[in-house]
């Protein structure tokens, strides 16, 4: 299946500073094997992920079509 990520601010880092990208995944899969392809670790760098413009705080499975956006950690002072 094919689902496609925005990243938001310092999230581009994981796509070659790219805004967005067309992802394949196997069907079944959730946003943390998203997130493991991706080599992003969850603790460190994500802040939170909106699917099709619900935020989410658990992995969610994902579908066709879906519309993801990931969101760095804040920062700043």
């Amino acid at each position: 299946m094919k689902v496609f990520v925005e990243f938001q601010s310092l999230m581009k880092k994981f796509n070659n500073w790219q805004a967005s990208k067309e992802i394949e995944l196997p069907d079944g899969a959730d946003t943390n094997d998203l997130l493991e392809s991706l080599k992003i670790d969850v603790k460190k760098d994500l802040g939170f992920i909106i699917v099709n413009g619900i935020k989410i705080n658990n992995e969610a499975v994902l579908k066709e079509g879906d519309q993801i956006k990931l969101f760095p950690k804040a920062f700043g002072g």
